[in-house]
């Protein structure tokens, strides 16, 4: 380490940089930069009312699709090329599973399913009491 080290110069006073041939050196990479061009103004692009899986649709388009918002990274065929920005919900199915059991599944635009169960403890007539059947609580 000590000989890698010794292979290193020593370090000499120098002198300061002078400010204009700075100053000129920044100019000139300034004005080597390319010009900006106009851009879009968010607040004019279009989203269209809906996704035709059937079309073909350029990189860079907008669209509301199954509640969600989406976007077109690329040149889209069908669903592909189309990527989910803000996810909406889709649809909310509930049914009922058993007597007192429900099922609800909402499912959103990129496709996400999330299924939750409850039961609700209400009475269910039964007839009259009788001895060794099963009743739960309600």
């Amino acid at each position: 380490m000590k000989e890698a080290v010794s292979h290193i110069p020593a370090p000499r006073d120098g002198r300061d940089y002078d400010p204009e041939v700075l100053k000129q050196a920044v100019l000139e990479a300034v004005n080597a930069l390319p010009a900006p061009q106009d851009g879009r103004d968010a607040t004019a692009l279009e989203v269209l009312p809906a996704i035709d899986d059937q079309k073909s649709f350029p990189r860079g388009t907008y669209a509301t699709h199954l509640g969600g918002l989406w976007r077109a990274y690329e040149k889209t065929h069908g669903m592909r090329g189309w990527e989910c920005l803000v996810d909406g919900v889709a649809d909310i199915d509930v049914s009922m599973t058993d007597e007192r059991l429900f099922s609800v599944v909402i499912r959103q635009s990129s496709g996400q399913c999330t299924e939750k169960t409850f039961s609700l403890p209400v009475m269910l007539y039964r007839g009259v009491f009788r001895a060794g059947e099963t009743y739960h609580p309600g």
